[in-house]
């Protein structure tokens, strides 16, 4: 009921009786969280920090991973859609998948010349093959479309769309996926989101041949962000990712996730003082 050294914390951003060091200050900038795990200990690996020239125009209270009151879709579409994580987990091909994921529109049947497109070979256009329409499917209760190799690996309702091997849901871990607007693969599609560079090879950077990558933010990126993406192995061997370590229909605590160790009530999610304002400070919880 008041503060006392008695009180068990729920959930932390910093480290009580150490100092502020730099690498986790946001002076002028915000602290966003990574995903809804509950941390009573402070997790580093759990925030993006930014510090220093954070306008307010780049917060977002009410707004956490597309939830709450956030940006709309990509003009000329009609809902928000991007890619949340693509495996190639080290156990087997049959494990590989790409889930999407629409902060706006649950259950919703989609209308849109949308195309999810590879982009191979340091080649500036998508390949042809293979590629998949996305007009007419349907995101699930919580918004994903995953799009997998086969759908009995991860138990059932995990994956709607099983596509087999050779399709765009078969990924070696090396090659560049976009969504793009249009009816057939082109060198006129416009990039709504993508992982990777086109007309650049895969670097061992990121890389995930045996592992996976997910994403961190949901701020759709027609420019590849590599700070937007926890990338494993990344050209390190000793972080392979097996099936056990992905989770298709489940992305920051959104979806058909495992549960949590703790009962979760209440998270710190968001903490800024932008640059242009002490009056536009502001703490945003989530539950």
């Amino acid at each position: 009921t008041v503060p006392s050294a008695t009180n068990e914390i729920v959930d932390i951003y910093g480290v009580p009786g150490q100092p502020t060091f730099s690498y986790n200050t946001f002076v002028n900038g915000r602290v966003n969280r990574r995903n809804s795990t509950l941390n009573p200990t402070f997790d580093f690996n759990n925030w993006d920090i930014e510090s220093g020239s954070t306008t307010s125009a780049n917060t977002d209270p009410g707004c956490w991973n597309g939830i709450g009151d956030c940006d709309g879709p990509e003009p000329g579409l009609s809902l928000k859609l991007i890619i949340t994580e693509i495996a190639d987990p080290s156990d087997g091909h049959e494990y590989r998948f790409v889930e999407l994921f629409s902060p706006t529109l649950k259950n919703y049947k989609i209308v849109d010349d949308v195309l999810l497109v590879r982009y191979e070979d340091s080649n500036d256009d998508p390949s042809t093959f293979p590629y998949l329409s996305l007009k007419g499917l349907t995101t699930d209760e919580y918004g994903f479309i995953v799009l997998c190799v086969n759908s009995s690996v991860y138990g059932s309702g995990k994956c709607k769309y099983p596509l087999g091997f050779a399709t765009i849901a078969d990924n070696p871990g090396n090659v560049d996926v976009a969504i793009v607007k249009g009816t057939v693969p082109s060198t006129t599609n416009e990039i709504v989101d993508i992982y990777g560079v086109p007309g650049e090879p895969t670097f061992s950077y990121q890389s995930f041949v045996n592992g996976r990558v997910n994403r961190k933010r949901d701020t759709p990126n027609p420019t590849f962000d590599f700070s937007n993406w926890d990338i494993m192995p990344g050209g390190n061997p000793a972080d392979m990712v097996p099936s056990s370590g992905a989770d298709p229909g489940c992305w920051n605590g959104i979806g058909d996730c495992a549960p949590d160790l703790f009962d979760l009530d209440l998270i710190i999610t968001e903490i800024a003082d932008p640059s242009d304002g002490q009056q536009i400070r502001f703490v945003e919880l989530f539950s």
